[in-house]
């Protein structure tokens, strides 16, 4: 995206993940038009390898890590319950 001050996102984020894909998000080459983008199935693999990165440090520390659960588990609707009450003041779209 662009910006008004023309920076990057480089130049004004704290961390920023690469995610190698090609310029134009396109892999194949169709009459001149990149096409195939990767980049959102790229960006969910990176999110998802973040959240179990957290998870094992939860686990390493031997801490319980606060996971939603499917409603459709026993007992999933209650445990997400006590999670949105423990942090529905911290996470402002759960106001």
């Amino acid at each position: 995206a662009r910006t008004l001050n023309g920076k990057k996102l480089y130049e004004v984020a704290d961390i920023v993940i690469d995610n190698h894909v090609p310029y134009s998000d396109g892999v194949f080459n169709h009459s001149g038009t990149k096409i195939g983008a990767v980049s959102s199935i790229i960006g969910s693999f990176i999110a998802q390898s973040l959240v179990l990165e957290v998870i094992k440090l939860y686990d390493d520390h031997k801490e319980i890590p606060p996971i939603y659960q499917s409603a459709n588990t026993p007992g999933g609707d209650e445990h997400n319950k006590n999670l949105y009450n423990k942090f529905k003041n911290r996470v402002k779209s759960l106001y």
